[in-house]
């Protein structure tokens, strides 16, 4: 394709074209934007909810040796 020089295959001139592919690009890029931005969010919360599995499970532990104890006495 000859840039600026009469139309494309699809009938557009070269410059709308380019344009156009410019104003794609920059919608794709705003949407990987926003997706690197939702998987970041979503990774927050993956790892609160694993710290706080892990606290529950720390607590039942301990209730759990705490129950064992109070019955054995």
């Amino acid at each position: 394709m000859i840039v600026g020089f009469g139309p494309t295959p699809s009938m557009h001139p070269a410059k709308s074209t380019f344009a156009i592919a410019q104003v794609r690009s920059q919608e794709k890029d705003a949407e990987v934007t926003q997706l690197k931005n939702q998987v970041a969010f979503l990774m927050e919360k993956v790892n609160r909810y694993e710290n706080l599995e892990e606290r529950v499970t720390i607590i039942d532990a301990t209730n759990s040796k705490s129950a064992k104890s109070f019955f054995r006495s």
